[in-house]
């Protein structure tokens, strides 16, 4: 029986993230090999200061790497500009924010449908997402 290699989704290779605050560099990531698996969790663990936010910045394509290399699907996406990673966030990443970061003004529903309205979804495809959230939520379309 074979089995098949798990998909490496993401690879990061010597990856490096350097601050500079006035006449200071802090080195926030210095050399992280890492390779995350199709369908694999992962805990990002560590004291203050050691780079976890910085390291799930740069694995959101929320930042970008100083040095070393960021391979997605087997692509270097080091160099992409904002647009370019952005559309890499809207199809192919999602985080859970600690705070969230809805929208106040918009329903629940509404910041469902808000990442569906950016990839071309019609309203009427969209609403069906409704149907996702647990009927305890007691949510109406609306």
């Amino acid at each position: 029986m074979t089995h098949a290699r798990p998909e490496t989704v993401i690879r990061l290779e010597n990856a490096g993230k350097v601050y500079v605050m006035g006449q200071q560099q802090v080195a926030a990531l210095d050399g992280i090999d890492a390779a995350f698996e199709k369908g694999s969790f992962w805990a990002i663990m560590g004291s203050s200061g050691s780079g976890k936010s910085t390291l799930m910045n740069i694995i959101g394509c929320l930042d970008r790497l100083t040095s070393g290399r960021y391979l997605f699907q087997g692509t270097d996406i080091s160099a992409y500009d904002d647009d370019a990673l952005s559309d890499i966030r809207l199809r192919h990443l999602g985080f859970i924010f600690q705070s969230f970061n809805l929208i106040p003004q918009l329903t629940v529903q509404r910041n469902v449908e808000l990442p569906l309205y950016y990839l071309g979804w019609e309203k009427k495809r969209a609403l069906p997402v409704h149907g996702i959230l647990p009927p305890w939520w007691g949510l109406r379309p609306g």
